[in-house]
C-alpha cells in the first residue's frame, strides 16, 4: 500500500511566468489555492529578481496568504506579515567601484545597472531588454550614483547574451563576486554564491525548516539553483527544456492556465496531514 506524501511546511514562488499569469496579476484560482495551503499551517513565500517593493506589491494583492519574501535573486530575505526585512546581502561600495572600473577596461561598450531595495539605476541600453519600465532612472554612469551599497549589479552587451556574458565576466571578476543569470539578457554580478537558492535556504533556516520539507515552483534559467535545492520543486509547464529538468516535477499547466493553483489542489488532494 502506498502513502501519499507529508505536504511541504514552506512553499516558495517565482513571479513571471510562475505565479503570475500573462498579464501579470495574481489570478482568484491561485489566490484560493495559496488561502488553502496556508489554513494548512504551510509558511508561502514568493522569490524574484525583482526588487524589494515590487515583491511587497505583489504579496499585498495575495493578501494574507503570502508571508516571506526573497527579492534580488536571494540578497534581501524579509516578512510581509512582520514588515521587516530579515537579512540583506549587499556589495560593498568600493568594490563595486572597482568592478564597473575594471569591466569597463575591459570593453567599453558593457552597460550597467544597480539595484537597491526600491530602485533601479540603468545606463542607456537597458530598457531595451527589460519587459517592464523599472522604477528607477536611467543616467549615462552608474558610478555617479552615489548612495548605499547595491544589493545587485546587472551587466549588459549588446551583442552578449546572458550565457556569454555569464562566461565573459567569470574570469575578470573578484573572488568575492559572481555571475549569474536574470532572464534579461544581461548578466547578475553579486557576492559569490547569493541567488534564489541561497535566499530560501536563509528563509529556511530562519523558520527552522529542513530544505526536505521545502518546496519551489519556478519556470526560468534564475529559478534553477532553488528548483535544484529544494527537497520538492515544480517547474511550470511553460518552463524552458533545461529549466524543467532541475525539479522534481513538472506542472500539467502553464502560468496562463493556472498551473501553480491546479498543481497545489492536487497535492492537497493527495497528501497526508
Amino acid at each position: 500500500m502506498t502513502h501519499p506524501r507529508s505536504f511541504p511546511r514552506l512553499v516558495v514562488f517565482d513571479l513571471d511566468g510562475t505565479l503570475l499569469d500573462a498579464h501579470e496579476r495574481v489570478a482568484d484560482r491561485t489566490r484560493t489555492a495559496l488561502e488553502a495551503i496556508t489554513a494548512r499551517g504551510t509558511a508561502t513565500a514568493l522569490a524574484s529578481g525583482r526588487y524589494w517593493s515590487l515583491v511587497e506589491r505583489t504579496a499585498a494583492e495575495v493578501g494574507p496568504a503570502m508571508h516571506y519574501g526573497i527579492a534580488s535573486n536571494g540578497s534581501v530575505v524579509g516578512s510581509f506579515t512582520a514588515g521587516q526585512i530579515i537579512d540583506r546581502v549587499t556589495i560593498p561600495r568600493h568594490m563595486f567601484v572597482e568592478v564597473v572600473r575594471l569591466l569597463r577596461r575591459h570593453d567599453p561598450r558593457l552597460g550597467f545597472t544597480v539595484q537597491t531595495d526600491d530602485f533601479m539605476v540603468f545606463e542607456p541600453g537597458f530598457l531595451d531588454r527589460s519587459p517592464l519600465r523599472p522604477k528607477g532612472e536611467e543616467i549615462s554612469d552608474v558610478l555617479d550614483y552615489d548612495a548605499a551599497e547595491p544589493l545587485k549589479m546587472w551587466v549588459f552587451h549588446p551583442d552578449h547574451d546572458e550565457d556569454s556574458l555569464i562566461a565573459l565576466l567569470a574570469p575578470l571578476l573578484p573572488p568575492a563576486l559572481g555571475a549569474g543569470h536574470t532572464s534579461l539578457m544581461a548578466a547578475e554580478v553579486g557576492p559569490i554564491g547569493v541567488d534564489k537558492a541561497d535566499g530560501v535556504a536563509r528563509l529556511a533556516r530562519h523558520l527552522g525548516i529542513d530544505r526536505t520539507d521545502v518546496m519551489t515552483f519556478g519556470d526560468n534559467s534564475n529559478d534553477r539553483t532553488m528548483l535544484r535545492w529544494a527537497g520538492r520543486s515544480a517547474a511550470l509547464a511553460n518552463a524552458d527544456d533545461i529549466t524543467k529538468t532541475c525539479a522534481t516535477e513538472v506542472t500539467m499547466h502553464t502560468h496562463d492556465a493556472d498551473g501553480v493553483a491546479r498543481h497545489l489542489e492536487e497535492m492537497l488532494s493527495g497528501s497526508k496531514r
